[in-house]
């Protein structure tokens, strides 16, 4: 009885440190009244938090298995957190300037998120619930913000800013969408809604103070707009299946 008792023992002990050893987190902080926190729940994950500066903050969560989560921030008072629960989800965030935030909150499997943050006091925000997703934010410049939203699988979103004031949401409720905006200048606002399947909205602003508004419902519906110089105005809503639309404004304070 006692041989069988030290057995079960031992595979216990062998089991934990196991668990423990297979999950990997690594920090490098330089610099003064850093922070990063991170925990793991589940096997062979992977984090990584590098901090050059002062002030910066970092919090990761995994929960599952063959999570990878990875922070690059240089600069001073930056902030970012990692929420993830599920399994084979990638993410890299890299914060350059001052008064950055990124959020990531991730459920689900095989998702994919880059964030590049570079300026003063950008805010990135990324929720997602779903599978084989795959999320790409770009933000250079100061006072840039933010938004993604997806519920479903197989979306793919691409947000690229420069400049300052900008704003761009793109909410996707579905499976197998594609948004994409642009914005180059000040004080450019894009929302990009979509619910449905298959549908896909693109949009670029070129100027300043430019707005655009797409919303999409059902499935195959497409939306191309461009806008170029300042003050333009663009609404669209589209409902049902295979619709086309295509918007171009050029000069100032066009409405469509």
């Amino acid at each position: 009885m006692k041989t069988t008792v030290t057995f079960i023992a031992a595979i216990l002990f062998a089991t934990l440190t196991f668990a423990q050893v297979a999950n990997q987190a690594e920090h490098e902080l330089t610099g003064n009244e850093n922070e990063a926190l991170t925990e793991q729940n589940g096997n062979f994950n992977s984090a990584l938090v590098q901090s050059y500066g002062n002030h910066n903050e970092t919090y990761q969560l995994q929960s599952g298995n063959l999570n990878t989560t990875q922070v690059y921030q240089g600069g001073d008072e930056n902030e970012a957190f990692q929420i993830f629960e599920g399994n084979r989800n990638h993410a890299l965030l890299i914060q350059l300037g001052e008064e950055n935030l990124s959020g990531m909150i991730v459920n689900g499997n095989r998702n994919d998120i880059l964030v590049s943050q570079d300026g003063f006091v950008n805010i990135s925000q990324i929720e997602i619930n779903g599978n084989l997703n795959a999320s790409m934010v770009e933000q250079y410049g100061t006072f840039n913000n933010s938004l993604v939203d997806i519920d479903g699988s197989g979306n793919w979103t691409v947000a690229n800013m420069s400049g300052g004031n900008n704003y761009i949401e793109q909410i996707i409720n579905g499976n197998l969408n594609y948004a994409e905006a642009t914005a180059i200048g000040f004080g450019n606002t894009a929302f990009e809604n979509q619910n449905g399947n298959g549908n896909s909205v693109m949009v670029g602003q070129f100027g300043d103070g430019n707005i655009a508004a797409i919303n999409q419902d059902g499935e195959g519906n497409h939306n191309l707009t461009g806008q170029f110089g300042l003050g333009h105005t663009t609404t669209v809503y589209q409902s049902g299946e295979g619709n086309g639309n295509l918007n171009s404004q050029s000069g100032a304070f066009n409405s469509a």
